[in-house]
C-alpha cells in the first residue's frame, strides 16, 4: 500500500474534511470504461468511421488534454511531441486526434498543421475539438490499433488502458510531480510505455498478434485498487487530524 501523508492547512475541522472530500472525489474519478460500453460505440460509429478512413486498419488514436500543474502544455511541447509523432509513423496509418476543451488554441493549430503536412491522404487524419455534438471518443478507443496519450490526465491515462489497447505516453519527460509519478509507477508495470519508435512498432506486432492488454496483465485493476487504498487511507487520516481538532 502507498503511504500518504496529508497536511491539514488551516480552517479546522471543516477546512479538514472540506480537502478530504476535493481529493477523494477527484482519486475516485478514474473511469467508465468497460468492453460492453466499447463494443457498443464501435458498433454505433462503425459505418461512419469506415467510411471516413476509406478501408485503413492501422489506426492510431492520439488523446490531447491540456495545461495543468504538471504539464505546462506550451506551444513548443507541442512542436515538440508532433515532430516526435510522425517520424515514428509509418506512410500508411491514420490517425484519430481528440483535443481536449482545455487544449490550448496554439497547440491545437500546431498538431493539425504538423499532421495534415505529414500524411496527406484523404481520410488520413481525423480531427475532433470537444466541442461538437457527437463525438466518437469510446469508439475511437475501441478502432485504435494503439493509443497515444499526453501526459497531462489521469483519467484520460486510465480510461485508454482500459481499452485493453497499448498505451504509449508521449512528452512525459516534461511533466512532473505527481503526474511524473504517476507515469513512472504506470511503465514500472507496464500498463504504459514511454512514445519511442521502438514501442510503436511493439504497440503494432501486439495488434497484429490480436492480443488484449487486459488478458495480458492486471495493470488496470491494480491502479484502481491502488487509488482506492489511497483515498482510504487518507480519509483515515483526516478523520485523525480532526479528531484532534477537535479536542484541542
Amino acid at each position: 500500500m502507498t503511504s500518504v501523508r496529508l497536511l491539514v492547512l488551516g480552517n479546522g475541522a471543516a477546512g479538514a474534511e472540506k480537502q478530504a472530500l476535493t481529493l477523494a472525489a477527484r482519486l475516485r474519478t478514474v473511469h467508465d470504461v468497460t468492453p460492453e460500453l466499447l463494443k457498443e460505440q464501435g458498433i454505433k460509429w462503425s459505418g461512419e468511421l469506415e467510411e471516413k478512413l476509406q478501408g485503413r486498419r492501422t489506426r492510431v488514436v492520439w488523446l490531447l488534454g491540456g495545461p495543468c500543474r504538471g504539464f505546462a502544455f506550451t506551444a513548443q511541447d507541442a512542436e515538440r511531441m508532433v515532430d516526435e509523432f510522425v517520424n515514428a509513423l509509418s506512410n500508411d496509418v491514420v490517425v484519430l486526434v481528440t483535443f481536449s476543451r482545455r487544449t490550448p488554441k496554439d497547440v491545437q493549430r500546431i498538431i493539425r498543421n504538423g499532421l495534415y503536412e505529414r500524411f496527406t491522404e484523404p481520410g488520413q487524419v481525423l480531427m475532433w475539438d470537444g466541442t461538437e455534438k457527437r463525438n466518437p471518443y469510446y469508439a475511437l478507443l475501441s478502432t485504435a490499433s494503439y493509443i497515444v496519450t499526453t501526459p497531462d490526465s489521469i483519467s484520460m491515462t486510465t480510461e485508454a488502458i482500459a481499452s485493453g489497447k497499448p498505451v504509449l505516453t508521449i512528452g512525459v519527460e516534461h511533466c512532473k510531480g505527481k503526474f511524473q509519478r504517476f507515469h513512472q509507477a504506470l511503465f514500472k508495470v507496464n500498463a504504459t510505455t514511454p512514445f519511442t519508435r521502438d514501442a510503436v512498432v511493439a504497440a503494432l506486432q501486439r495488434c497484429a498478434a490480436g492480443s488484449d492488454f487486459r488478458q495480458e496483465n492486471t495493470a488496470s485493476s491494480t491502479l484502481e485498487k491502488e487509488i482506492s487504498m489511497i483515498v482510504d487511507a487518507i480519509v483515515d487520516s483526516v478523520h485523525v487530524a480532526i479528531d484532534k481538532i477537535e479536542a484541542s
